[in-house]
């Protein structure tokens, strides 16, 4: 491991290895603008439900405030937390 220590001295606490991965990016054509935005459609609605599966999670353990952040990410544009429909702003 290699860093620069901020402060002499003993650290406790459980030790986690971030390990760097190489992403895959699919490439796609665009062909069909409905079917495009059909697939916009339906990959937010997937991270709709993937955000509010984590705030629930997150909202069910000590520390449930901080389940809240994930309303705000559901909600991106909008600070009232009702945010317009992805269609809306294409």
């Amino acid at each position: 491991m290699t860093g620069i220590p901020a402060a002499p001295g003993l650290a406790h606490g459980m030790t986690v290895i971030v390990k760097k991965a190489a992403l895959e990016i699919p490439q796609y054509s665009v062909g069909n603008e409905d079917v495009e935005v059909e697939r916009l459609m339906q990959a937010c609605h997937e991270s709709q439900a993937e955000l509010l599966g984590l705030k629930e999670n997150v909202g069910s353990r000590p520390g449930k405030d901080e389940a809240e952040i994930f309303e705000a990410h559901r909600n991106p544009g909008d600070q009232t937390g009702h945010g317009s429909p992805p269609e809306s702003r294409l």
